[in-house]
């Protein structure tokens, strides 16, 4: 099912699988670096951090939460106008051009 098809469904389709394959496919957020138990396992991700948080215009590195509250939001009905964007949350660090 495509987007336009999932947008015309009848009930939630937020939480259907459709609804979750136009979302993959139509709108995009990129997270920063997140302190994950897979991460610790990536050579100097410490100092990927420590970076991140000394550089970023936040100050701070992202958690997890905040990438799921973007997702979240694209997904709510507040994010419905948001089409074709890339949404970074990595705490300003895009911005730099680093």
């Amino acid at each position: 099912m495509n987007f336009h098809s999932s947008r015309n469904t009848i009930g939630d389709a937020r939480k259907t699988p459709a609804m979750s394959e136009s979302f993959s496919s139509t709108m995009k957020y990129s997270a920063g670096p997140v302190k994950t138990l897979a991460a610790a396992g990536i050579g100097g991700f410490s100092s990927i951090l420590g970076v991140v948080r000394e550089k970023a215009p936040l100050r701070r590195a992202i958690e997890t939460s905040e990438v799921g509250d973007a997702a979240a939001f694209l997904l709510s009905d507040a994010g419905r106008g948001v089409t074709g964007e890339v949404l970074m949350v990595d705490a300003g660090f895009h911005v730099l051009g680093m």
